[in-house]
């Protein structure tokens, strides 16, 4: 699923559903807001799920989860990237709560965002880039170069 051209570009837009994505390819680009998948009040269950964002002036989020959004995902690669000022891998909001597994995540700004309502739960996942927000637990995390954090998320 190829996005682009549009001042704002969706790989995926989920609203107020819960769709099942097995081994999908999105990539967004080119507008000032690109989202590779934005979850809207939808709990999405993603395997083996590539997710881009890239080229956005203002944003680039691989994943975006907002409104009570609660999607699962395993087995994924999402990367964000570009000259936009939020460039994240996932980003979480309001009240969302979202679970990875087995997973590389990557996001020139934040791998991770996380709202102070929100929640993220992962494990066993490469993050490249920082991680924002309190609310993130990890087990068995491991960051670009390989350093492994056990039991948290720095």
């Amino acid at each position: 699923i190829t996005a682009s051209g549009g001042s704002e570009n969706y790989g995926v837009h989920s609203v107020t559903s819960n769709p099942t994505m097995m081994n999908v390819k999105t990539t967004a680009s080119g507008g000032t807001k690109n989202y590779g998948v934005y979850n809207y009040q939808a709990s999405s269950a993603m395997t083996n799920v590539n997710a881009t964002a890239s080229g956005g002036t203002n944003s680039n989020r691989g994943i975006y989860n907002l409104n009570y959004s609660s999607p699962v995902m395993t087995f994924a690669t999402v990367t964000a990237q570009g000259a936009g000022v939020y460039n994240y891998g996932v980003h979480n909001d309001n009240s969302s709560n979202f679970h990875i597994d087995h997973s590389v995540i990557s996001g020139s700004q934040y791998s991770i965002s996380t709202s102070s309502s929100s929640n993220a739960y992962i494990g066993n996942t490469q993050l490249d880039g920082a991680i924002e927000g309190s609310n993130n637990a990890c087990a068995g995390v491991y960051d670009q170069y390989y350093n492994f954090h056990p039991d948290s998320c720095s």
